[in-house]
């Protein structure tokens, strides 16, 4: 329970810092802090945040800032005397004690269930936590007052968003988080409701002669507003319950469309030569030039898995990137890899196992070439188990989109070629089924299992069985062109990304199970080729556009 807190903690502090990888995380490797360090480092932090608020010298926002870290005091003491008696007491068994067991600096998986560990915490500090809630209350309220005064500039009203967010987080997050999600929510809407939120945003976009003046205090303060709304982003997918906000999130009003702040980071970044730094800041945000031209996967840990050419790059949430080789499908030492215009893929199963297929090509001892696909399996920490030969596919066939079903049967289509290809892990081949078209397209797998593939005239999803049964049609809108898929199985919607030539736009629209569409959201200027979209099992979905990708 502590570390659960103490990662809460850590990501509301780090709000109020701009920097979601806080000094406190920072410091942190592998787990070598205990919770009580950490929460010394956060008090550090604070106090950094209190000199800022001095220089402001803003009753309302000190008041805020004040009422706070009093609150965050207060909970340290609440959670040294649950650690106590918990000590003293013989410890959960059931799975709450799992959680409590938690180090602060695991990545907590899924949507995590609070209530029970911190009724267990106020029964033993009831009262302390109380004050707490109080304190955070009471910076709740100041800052609150503070946003709406309307003498304050926009720098000192995001400041006063932030502050507000970050102690409704922390008055009920602990406990609710959904009900704190909402709260936030609230304050978020009336944030970016403000004129000079959307002018700033508005003339940073379109540019003009009006962009060339204040370029870095609006940079500032717009990398503030997408910084608090990815911090609550965050918050609401490890902590909330299944409710997802994806297409409902509170967008910023621009004379021609609305801007998603979470969706929509990418037209920020790709602006601004600081992007590497303000990415850095980021946990869903990756930003790298590899990303362009290859092929990519999300594991349950939020990895991006990129394959390029010969190798996998793995770039963690916490900015980091490691390269693993391709090793050579045979011990010959006269081989070569695929060309770079020839596209491979890669694919995650729901235990984390890396699927990636390339095409290489060999010679003998006679100098003969041969073109094959080959298939590399390498498990969770990117050890290689299997390399195989998939001779089923003919070297003709260049391109090669890949997915994993829930029983780890990989599934394959290839350009050229009408046939779907079903093979075991370990490359052989145990079905094959024909689809509308022989043009390489999306294809994802669904929480039933069911083969999802844009059709070959890009005016649906059409959903097959494992057996090669067409079960359902999912048509998309008049003047939309279907060009990517992937099941979001965290709030069970199927995903498409849709082009509208009238508009030169692309749209992500929200599916039903039963394909009934729920909800669309504009995405980007453009076609539609250069981006993807990924899933994997356990709820993280992956959107990429250049090269920035984005964990939805």
């Amino acid at each position: 329970m502590s570390s659960i807190i103490t990662a809460i903690l850590r990501s509301t502090v780090g709000l109020l810092c701009d920097n979601a990888r806080d000094s406190a995380a920072n410091k942190l490797k592998d787990g070598d802090l205990a919770d009580e360090k950490l929460r010394e480092i956060i008090v550090k932090d604070l106090t950094d945040i209190k000199s800022k608020l001095d220089c402001l010298s803003l009753k309302d926002l000190d008041s805020s800032y004040s009422f706070l870290k009093e609150g965050v005091e207060l909970l340290n003491l609440a959670l040294d005397e649950s650690n106590e008696d918990q000590k003293a007491s013989e410890g959960p068994t059931d799975e709450a004690a799992r959680v409590m067991n938690d180090t602060a600096s695991g990545i907590l998986k899924g949507a995590l269930s609070l209530p029970q560990p911190t009724q267990r915490l106020q029964i033993s500090s009831n009262k302390r936590f109380d004050s707490a809630q109080d304190r955070f209350k009471a910076s709740r309220e100041a800052a609150t007052h503070a946003f709406n005064n309307k003498s304050l500039t926009i720098k000192d009203q995001i400041m006063a968003c932030k502050l507000r967010v970050a102690a409704s987080i922390l008055e009920s997050g602990l406990e609710d988080p959904e009900a704190a999600t909402t709260a936030c929510l609230s304050s978020l809407k009336e944030l970016h409701g403000l004129p000079a939120i959307q002018e700033m945003f508005a003339v940073f976009l379109t540019g003009g002669l009006k962009s060339k003046y204040k370029k870095t205090e609006r940079l500032e303060n717009i990398l503030s507003v997408l910084f608090i709304n990815h911090a609550l982003y965050d918050f609401a997918s490890k902590y909330s319950s299944k409710s997802h906000y994806l297409f409902t999130w509170p967008g910023i009003k621009l004379k021609d469309r609305t801007f998603h702040p979470i969706l929509n980071t990418h037209e920020i970044v790709t602006k601004t030569s600081s992007r590497e730094a303000f990415v850095q800041q980021l946990n869903r945000v990756v930003v790298d030039s590899r990303i362009k031209t290859a092929t990519f996967a999300v594991n349950s840990r939020g990895e991006i898995i990129v394959l390029d050419n010969d190798k996998i790059t793995v770039f963690y949430s916490t900015g980091e990137s490691k390269v693993v080789m391709l090793p050579k499908p045979t011990e010959s030492n006269d081989i070569t890899r695929r060309d770079k215009d020839i596209d491979v893929d890669v694919a995650v199963d729901s235990n984390d196992n890396v699927y990636a297929v390339q095409q290489c090509a060999t010679y003998d001892k006679n100098g003969s070439r041969k073109e094959h696909f080959v298939l590399y399996v390498f498990d969770e920490n990117y050890n290689i188990k299997h390399v195989s030969a998939l001779d089923f596919l003919d070297r003709k066939f260049g391109n090669v989109n890949i997915a994993v079903d829930k029983n780890q049967y990989l599934i394959m289509l290839t350009n050229w070629n009408t046939l779907v290809y079903i093979c075991e892990n370990t490359e052989k081949l145990k079905f094959q089924f024909i689809r509308d078209g022989d043009n390489i397209r999306s294809l994802s797998i669904s929480n039933n299992n069911d083969i999802m593939i844009v059709s070959d005239d890009h005016s649906a999803v059409q959903i097959y069985s494992t057996e090669g049964n067409l079960k359902s049609t999912i048509r998309v809108p008049e003047g939309h062109e279907a060009r990517r898929v992937a099941f979001h199985h965290g709030i069970c919607k199927i995903i498409v990304a849709a082009y509208v030539r009238e508009q030169s736009s692309c749209f992500l629209l929200g599916y039903s199970e039963t394909g009934e569409l729920e909800n669309s959201v504009f995405f980007r200027k453009g076609d539609g080729w250069r981006m993807n979209i990924k899933s994997h099992p356990s709820g993280p979905v992956a959107v990429v556009v250049r090269d920035t990708i984005t964990i939805i």
